[in-house]
Formats: structure tokens, C-alpha cells, sequence
């Protein structure tokens, strides 16, 4: 098995990262509230939980890794499982993002997501 191995300083560093708030936004629209990015244009909210992060600069390729997490925001009950995940886009311009509490599509009010790659 062939893997490709980066080891520049610039292969360890994200790419793009966002956080915001999956509660917020109108379907359709890319309006989704950004609490802090880098290399994020906008969010767009696709439907409940799901939401589509666009790139201001393109990734080189598709094989970029994403890593993130959510939940509801501070006080809340930590006792539900939360999850976040990649959902149908992935291109060098957009990644799709689906958050969920009990295997059920959910807009969590605090969504990281962070891009690493070419």
C-alpha cells in the first residue's frame, strides 16, 4: 500500500477552520452566523443539522482531512450525545457538515470544524 507523507511545516498547519452557530441562518441561504473563521467565506445552512462550509481559497485537492465537533453551547446538559460529521459535499471549494443529538439531525448552537491538507 502507496500513502503520500507531507512533511513540510505548512502541511501541519489547518488550512481553513470555522466556528458557528448552527442555530442561526435561513435554509438555502448562506447567512449562518460565523463566530470566528479562517479561509471561510460563508456557511450556508442546507436543512436541519446540515450546513455546507465554503472556502474563500479552493483546497488543492479533495483528499483534505476535516476534524470537528459540537454541542449546545455553555450550561447546557453535557449528557446527550453530539455529533458532527461529514455529509454529501465534498469538493475543493465546499465541505458538508451534518451535526447531530442522538442520531437525530440537530442545529447546535456550537459547531468547530477545521481543514487540513494541500
Amino acid at each position: 500500500m502507496t500513502r503520500a507523507r507531507e512533511t513540510s511545516e505548512n502541511a501541519r498547519q489547518a488550512k481553513a477552520w470555522v466556528v458557528f452557530n448552527g442555530s442561526t441562518g435561513t435554509q438555502g441561504q448562506d447567512n449562518v452566523t460565523i463566530n470566528s473563521s479562517f479561509n471561510v467565506a460563508s456557511v450556508t445552512d442546507r436543512a436541519t443539522g446540515r450546513y455546507t462550509v465554503n472556502f474563500e481559497t479552493a483546497m488543492a485537492n479533495t483528499n483534505y482531512s476535516a476534524v470537528g465537533m459540537c454541542g449546545n453551547g455553555a450550561g447546557s446538559n453535557i449528557t446527550n450525545t453530539h455529533g458532527v460529521m461529514q455529509d454529501d459535499v465534498i469538493t475543493t471549494n465546499s465541505f458538508g457538515v451534518k451535526s447531530s443529538t442522538l442520531n437525530a439531525d440537530y442545529d447546535k448552537v456550537y459547531i468547530s470544524v477545521q481543514f487540513f491538507g494541500d
